[in-house]
């Protein structure tokens, strides 16, 4: 029997994320506007089995992590998984500013160290120095909760594949293992791709977060591809887009789930207790059949 993997939470709906409906999404995130409610969802998917959250560095998720660290119940058995950076942040950022006036302004939101650190590398063009700084920069709102895996987003994780940009790839494992102590994750829509990459590039046993649903929703290139990897693959796999944004009913898509191999974790969102409750025992009960 294949073991049930570790469930986390995903956090899409405090920021209004959904794939197929704007407006559902908008609905959402008017419902999470209010702190008190996010806290008390969190609260209870913590108490139901729950073994993490994962956060994106949204204004709004950063000031929902500040009021977890601020909570020692939820602090001291919660892993808050990051997913750095929020993109749309820079993409908005270096349009409204240009590049250089948005990494003062990032600087700026930095501690002392790291404005230094990155201060130089504005001025000497070190990029190397300005990524370690916005990594600082990025993660100092996760300093007083326990910080579990650090994902790169998507788009740099596929950007670092398509350019074989070997470099940044070992700068952001090296750093983030050796200044943060925890593992450094993947997030990627073509895991084939990367797969071959890290196994181009001798990387052992990597930790990778990718969608995983039975209908192939943003698994490039092809869902054949990516369960013929997912069963050779040798390293961790979180499951994300597990419902394909709500197409799928979920005893659908963890039946489906259930059967796969090398599925460490799996990503649920939801924006009641009742869903949460009722996803959490569809997924157990799919792995105990």
């Amino acid at each position: 029997m294949i073991k049930a993997p570790d469930v986390i939470m995903g956090s899409g709906q405090f920021v209004g994320v959904n794939h197929l409906s704007h407006e559902k999404g908008d609905s959402r995130a008017n419902k999470f506007k209010n702190i008190d409610n996010v806290l008390e969802l969190i609260s209870f998917a913590k108490e139901i089995g729950f073994n993490g959250i994962m956060f994106s560095t949204h204004p709004h998720s950063i000031e929902i992590v500040k009021q977890i660290g601020n909570d020692k119940n939820l602090n001291d058995s919660l892993s808050i998984y990051p997913n750095l950076p929020y993109i749309q942040k820079y993409v908005t950022g270096a349009n409204e500013m240009g590049m250089i006036g948005f990494l003062y302004d990032m600087i700026k939101q930095g501690n002392t160290k790291s404005l230094i650190k990155a201060s130089k590398g504005v001025i000497t063009k070190n990029i190397f120095s300005i990524i370690k700084s916005l990594i600082d920069i990025e993660l100092n709102s996760f300093k007083n909760v326990k910080m579990g895996s650090v994902f790169l987003h998507n788009v740099l994780t596929d950007i670092i594949v398509s350019l074989e940009l070997d470099e940044l790839l070992h700068l952001y494992i090296d750093y983030i293992e050796d200044n943060y102590k925890v593992k450094a994750g993947f997030v990627t829509l073509n895991f084939p791709k990367l797969s071959s990459y890290f196994s181009m590039k001798n990387i052992r046993n990597p930790l990778i977060q990718t969608p995983i649903n039975k209908i192939g929703f943003q698994m490039n290139p092809n869902i054949e591809s990516n369960i013929k990897t997912l069963n050779n693959f040798d390293g961790e796999i979180i499951a994300m887009s597990t419902l394909a944004a709500g197409y799928l009913h979920p005893s659908e898509a963890y039946n489906f789930i259930s059967k796969l191999n090398n599925i460490n974790s799996i990503i649920v969102g939801g924006s009641s207790k009742s869903h949460l409750s009722e996803t959490l025992e569809i997924i157990n009960n799919s792995y105990s059949n």
